[in-house]
């Protein structure tokens, strides 16, 4: 059975038929005319007007004939043009895929993140918009690969980042940091929903049977952008966060809050623009603050992990459990009373 041939090929071929049969019957024309009017000169007739008409006629066939065959190059032309312009057009979106796009895991990469970092985090600043991040890596990587190979570890690696990806939002970035190190970005959404984020993608892919056979664990480092970060400052926290999940015995999530004023103090509330309103903002904030705190330990369950700003602003670790934040919001609590 033969082979059809492909619709370029076809194309080009009409074209070559077209024009070989317009340089035909353009040749054709010339040789009538020549002859007619080689006719006239060496045996002239009683009548010259009707032979005139018929040389007029062949003329503008002629004409006709050129045009025909303008138009064909004219159409060859544009069209050869066209095919250039789309195919610059697609090696174009190529590069600038290879230039954003890991090539493995068909996730953003490093490069990408640096750009869409500095851009959420100055949403940060002049909007107020909450800004979360998740970096997470797949516990003992290294042996997954020496027992299954690495061509089984890339296959891992590129439906891990798709099987993430379906399940956050549309406004979410996944990047492709290095190794199995991958991180989140989620615009508009707090500390507390990015850890729940997290806890939920670290249940589902710990429950998930990757090639049938192959079942992974997360570690997981949840921390939110600051008003005063830059781009290094919160890929360091997050990364503290991750190193705080290895370090307290993998597959788990760690939520670094970060150290510095306590929440009621910040955003320059009465307490910065009226000196003396600072005992009651200060009483206020605290009370508040505590309130929030009930709400919080009451939902986050027993494996988020929380900072905690104890009085006068002074910083403990940022990654204590809820445990040990339970008995330092008591201990204050009864300072507080005192």
């Amino acid at each position: 059975m033969a082979q059809d041939t492909p619709p370029a090929d076809r194309l080009k071929t009409r074209y070559k038929l077209f024009y070989t049969l317009s340089v035909a019957a353009l040749a054709a024309l010339l040789c009538t005319n020549f002859g007619v009017i080689y006719t006239l000169i060496i045996l002239p007739p009683e009548d010259p007007e009707l032979m005139m008409k018929f040389v007029y006629i062949v003329m503008v066939a002629g004409f006709f004939v050129l045009a025909a065959q303008a138009l064909l190059v004219y159409t060859r032309v544009l069209s050869l043009l066209g095919r250039e312009a789309k195919a610059m057009s697609q090696l174009r979106e190529q590069v600038d895929k290879l230039s954003v796009y890991d090539d493995l895991t068909k996730v953003y990469n490093r490069y990408k993140f640096e750009s869409v970092a500095e851009r959420e985090l100055d949403n940060v600043r002049r909007y107020a918009n909450p800004l979360s991040g998740i970096m997470f890596d797949i516990d003992d990587f290294k042996g997954i690969n020496e027992t299954h190979g690495y061509k089984t570890g890339d296959m891992l690696l590129a439906n891990l980042a798709q099987f993430v990806s379906a399940r956050l939002r549309k406004t979410d970035y996944v990047f492709r940091w290095r190794g199995g190190k991958f991180i989140i970005l989620a615009p508009h959404t707090d500390i507390d929903k990015a850890a729940m984020v997290a806890e939920k993608l670290r249940q589902i892919v710990g429950h998930k049977l990757f090639g049938g056979k192959i079942r992974m664990a997360l570690s997981l480092g949840v921390v939110q952008g600051r008003a005063d970060d830059t781009m290094e400052t919160f890929l360091h926290r997050v990364q503290s966060a991750l190193t705080g999940a290895k370090n307290q015995g993998r597959n788990r999530v760690v939520v670094s809050r970060g150290c510095g004023i306590p929440p009621w103090r910040q955003g320059g509330g009465p307490a910065g623009k009226h000196p003396g309103q600072a005992a009651r903002a200060e009483s206020l904030g605290r009370g508040a603050w505590l309130e929030q705190y009930a709400n919080f330990s009451s939902s986050m369950g027993r494996w988020r992990s929380a900072s905690f700003w104890p009085p006068y602003g002074s910083c403990i670790p940022a990654t204590r459990t809820i445990s040990t934040l339970r008995a330092s919001a008591s201990n204050w609590l009864w300072t507080a009373n005192r």
